[in-house]
């Protein structure tokens, strides 16, 4: 059985590990990444590209990541014109985490309910997004819950001085979807003696708590994985 692991992604280490898990091929394709105002464009010239991909290496069972939910909607017609098997990976749910304006996020939630009742079978990392789709679906799609597991972390020493002189450190990675929660995590160290919060991430999506900036709550900036893991 040939398996076929793809995303529209420079790179997934999520489905790196699925792939090395199931001796599957692995493609990632990106074209004019986070280039926001040309993505109707773009997305079509990558559904026409990873069809020509698939036809190329006809697989058996393609294994499609969401987001974009147009990678797996892609996958889909392809698997009803070659009888072959789609299982959905959602990373996340696009259309509740980074889709910001009501009227998209109506649209790419139907297409994301729609891909979801469609595949054969669709994973989660965590069963807050897996009870989620269950949802999405009306309770008409199979949905489980795979954990990320890293058997080995990259990661080089990195100094603690360099973030807080405190005793203890915490370390909480930074992000913009709705249920991440750094403001709560700040108000309980402010409450904490002994204590430095490191928030890591870009600080351009972590403007709304950059103000509470002060020698105990440190905004890091985005840290290359050796010092991200080192860290924690």
């Amino acid at each position: 059985m040939k398996i076929f692991c793809v995303t529209w992604a420079p790179f997934s280490r999520r489905m790196d590990e699925i792939a090395a898990e199931l001796k599957a091929e692995r493609w990632d394709y990106c074209l004019l990444f986070k280039m926001k105002v040309l993505a109707p464009f773009r997305y079509l010239i990558m559904a026409f590209r990873t069809l020509i991909e698939l036809f190329k290496r006809k697989p058996d069972v393609i294994i499609a990541q969401n987001p974009p939910v147009f990678l797996p909607i892609t996958c889909w017609v392809y698997c009803l014109l070659a009888g072959c098997t789609l299982i959905v990976d959602h990373h996340c749910i696009w259309s509740e985490k980074t889709i910001r304006y009501p009227l998209l996020s109506r649209v790419i939630r139907g297409l994301e309910g729609f891909i979801v009742k469609r595949a054969e079978l669709n994973t989660s990392p965590h069963d807050v997004w897996t009870e989620k789709l269950i949802e999405l679906s009306h309770k008409k799609a199979k949905v489980i819950t795979v954990i990320d597991y890293v058997e080995e972390l990259p990661m080089k020493k990195v100094s603690r001085e360099r973030f807080c002189r405190t005793d203890y450190l915490v370390v909480y990675p930074g992000g913009t979807g709705p249920y991440e929660r750094p403001d709560v995590a700040i108000e309980a160290v402010k409450e904490l003696e002994g204590v430095t919060l490191v928030i890591t991430g870009k600080r351009e999506f972590l403007k709304r708590v950059l103000p509470h900036e002060s020698d105990r709550i440190v905004f890091s900036g985005f840290l290359p994985d050796e010092e991200y893991f080192g860290l924690l």
